[in-house]
């Protein structure tokens, strides 16, 4: 009988942005190849804005011949990298493989508990312990060590049932109690997946700090002229002075005013100029003190802090003195004239005193006149 052709409904296609990461490099973990899908916005109202919309996406993650992948509904604003990147490692380990436990049954790990429970049975060490039943002699746990032997077999707990009427010897008839978290070993999928997952969270991490990164700018050379002029220490102010009429102090790159010389130059033009400019700049004031010993002005030491050196300064076994980068210009000092010190004098003592402090000076200050 034949049948009616009817036209196909066009199939809806939707394309979706996929960034392809492969990551090398990450210790004991062949390379690891992470896809990242991002569907966009969906309609997500809540209470508080009936207009909220979340990102949607979905990673997935090959290593070697095993293979993970997730997808987020929720992710806010944020992109699946992002998403990621930010979570913490547990998180995502389960997304990607849920109901996987860092620990896992063992048959050895059941043989080495079995082993213990006769161990501290035969000792009378029951009391310290969860093992239900007593004691044992020396001839029942001679059999049951021989016994326990086919539990190295066991490949699940499911399997433990076809070993019930040994474990009740052992344990009890509660006997899934003791082996419950007991009887298990590291759980070396979950330790493989949980390496994976940190590399490609620290992967994504650092793809996120290179994004945030500035881009470099690129930087015109400096000018020769202005690479000859930074090797010159002995400008004249003449010299500064034409430099910067001539504007060389500063050029112009992309139409922009690119400052190249800050007064360095004029600087070194008037250190030039000598003390007047260290007078100007603060300059005089002491850059070290040289001691000297009070009886024979032998040298003590060179270099004291201004603490020290005023601490000695009031020790009269040493005499201080400061030592300046530009030496101050020599300054006249005018004393008053010597008075009447004579035995006539009625004030005889006191003339004595004021002669002598007019020589103490003096002494100090070669320069000084009366």
């Amino acid at each position: 009988m034949p049948t009616e052709n009817k036209p196909t409904t066009p199939l809806q296609v939707v394309r979706s942005t996929v960034t392809k990461l492969v990551i090398t490099g990450a210790p004991r973990l062949d390379p690891i190849t992470v896809f990242l899908e991002d569907f966009g916005r969906r309609d997500c109202p809540t209470e508080s804005d009936p207009n909220y919309q979340t990102a949607q996406g979905k990673i997935t993650i090959n290593c070697w011949d095993n293979s993970w992948n997730a997808y987020w509904g929720g992710m806010g604003p944020r992109t699946v990298a992002g998403f990621v990147a930010d979570c913490g490692w547990d998180y995502i380990l389960n997304c990607l493989d849920r109901g996987i436990s860092p620990t896992v049954f063992s048959g050895k790990a059941l043989h080495a508990l079995a082993q213990k429970c006769i161990v501290q049975r035969r000792r009378q060490q029951t009391g310290r312990h969860d093992w239900e039943l007593g004691e044992l002699t020396n001839s029942e746990a001679r059999q049951l060590w021989d016994d326990i032997d086919i539990l190295r077999s066991v490949e699940r707990s499911s399997e433990c049932w076809h070993h019930s009427a040994l474990l009740t010897e052992l344990f009890g008839d509660e006997w899934h109690y003791p082996l419950d978290g007991k009887a298990v070993e590291e759980n070396h999928e979950y330790t493989y997946l949980r390496r994976v997952v940190e590399a490609v969270q620290q992967a994504l991490r650092q793809e996120q700090q290179t994004a945030e990164q500035p881009a470099p700018v690129a930087v015109a050379p400096i000018p020769d002229y202005f690479v000859e002029a930074c090797d010159k220490f002995d400008w004249t102010s003449e010299e500064a002075l034409k430099f910067y009429a001539d504007g060389k102090h500063f050029d112009t790159e992309n139409g922009k005013t690119r400052i190249l010389c800050t007064g360095a130059i004029a600087s070194y033009a008037l250190k030039n100029l000598g003390t007047e400019y260290a007078a100007m700049k603060g300059a005089l004031e002491p850059i070290a003190w040289k001691i000297t010993y009070a009886d024979d002005g032998e040298l003590h030491r060179i270099g004291l802090s201004a603490e020290q050196a005023e601490r000695l300064g009031a020790d009269p076994y040493y005499n201080v003195q400061p030592l300046y980068e530009h030496p101050p210009a020599p300054v006249a000092v005018v004393l008053p004239e010597h008075r009447d010190s004579s035995l006539d004098n009625p004030n005889y003592s006191h003339a004595r005193g004021w002669n002598a402090c007019l020589d103490e000076v003096t002494r100090l200050n070669p320069g000084a006149k009366p």
